[in-house]
């Protein structure tokens, strides 16, 4: 009770507050990503054999060069980098997803009911 009733005057000037700036409300447009999702199709196999590689810095120095390549290819044709690079990370998930389910192995060639030695 005590708190309730030492909070009312705090409530009632962030009210006022909200009444005096007011909250207007803003349209959003979802982003197509569409077309450039439609190009990274192009580079499917390019991620699934740099995802098959199960040793990390491997990995991670072929998906960089697959990256680069596509934001470079896509930037020449006039698309937003910050798309390119949303789209991309978007069709990576997806994609790793599907290739865990398609061959029950992760990407670090542990099986579903394998757990990792923590050292």
């Amino acid at each position: 009770k005590f708190g309730h009733e030492h909070l009312q005057p705090v409530i009632k000037l962030i009210k006022e507050f909200a009444d005096t700036v007011g909250n207007k409300p803003e349209s959003f447009a979802p982003v197509d990503i569409s077309d450039i999702t439609q190009e990274l199709e192009k580079y499917r196999k390019d991620f699934e054999e740099a995802y098959s590689k199960t040793v990390k810095q491997e990995r991670v120095q072929t998906l960089e060069v697959v990256r680069n390549n596509i934001l470079n290819t896509l930037k020449e044709s006039g698309k937003d980098e910050k798309l390119i690079t949303y789209a991309v990370k978007s069709f990576e998930r997806s994609l790793v997803r599907e290739m865990i389910r398609r061959k029950s192995v992760r990407i670090d060639s542990r099986k579903y009911d394998e757990i990792r030695q923590i050292e």
